[in-house]
């Protein structure tokens, strides 16, 4: 499971609000499972799959056939991809997991670097990667330098998710992203490297990222 920042169709309340079930998209299990790969492990195994189901939220299903081939490093090369930092699950993660990268507030004129293991792709696809800001301020100008290159300062701001996990296709209202593109080929095996910047000048323009989000997908 995932736990950020979502809207769903309608407003019943539904048990754990604001989580993603990562067994309910494609992407975010072969992202999964490839970060992992990509670090040399020998297998891979989705612990509680089924509670996506359990949860009866209207939309969301496990998806069971993208379990096929989850453990080929080499069939999950090429195919579309969902990795993500997102803010923590609340009181078991502190209990059990090691601390987050996220939430992290970025003060103005100051950058902050996050990591994660990725796989490697061929040239001519699209990363799309996703800075999520929890209320920000109007002002906002973010760049985005990916494993040590040359910042960028060109993005568009959304509230769309790179890719839908059953009804979560979008932010909530106070969260906006922005996001980023580059070509597929500048993602390396293993640990990969974001930094943010938060290029405002505004002495109150700090930011609080609560998510970075990074897809991959192929025309």
């Amino acid at each position: 499971m995932l736990r950020t920042w979502h809207r769903i169709p309608d407003r019943r309340p539904y048990p754990n609000p604001g989580v993603r079930y990562m067994s309910a998209s494609a992407p975010m299990l072969r992202a999964n499972a490839a970060g992992k790969l990509s670090m040399g492990v020998h297998g891979i195994e989705q612990f509680n799959f089924f509670c996506t189901d359990q949860v009866k939220i209207p939309g969301l299903r496990a998806d069971y056939g993208a379990l096929r081939g989850i453990h080929d490093l080499s069939a999950l090369r090429g195919k579309e991809k969902h990795y993500c930092l997102s803010s923590p699950s609340g009181r078991l993660s502190m209990l059990w997991e090691t601390p987050e990268q996220i939430p992290a507030v970025i003060e103005p004129r100051n950058r902050r670097e996050f990591r994660l293991t990725m796989c490697d792709e061929q040239a001519g696809g699209t990363l799309r990667v996703q800075v999520a800001l929890e209320n920000p301020p109007g002002a906002t100008r973010l760049g985005l330098s990916l494993n040590g290159a040359w910042p960028t300062f060109e993005s568009r701001q959304t509230r769309d998710m790179l890719f839908p996990a059953g009804p979560y296709t979008r932010f909530a209202a106070p969260v906006t992203a922005w996001e980023f593109k580059f070509d597929s080929s500048v993602i390396r095996q293993g640990w990969n490297f974001v930094t943010v910047l938060n290029n405002n000048r505004n002495p109150a323009g700090a930011v609080k990222v609560v998510s970075v989000e990074l897809g991959v997908s192929f025309a």
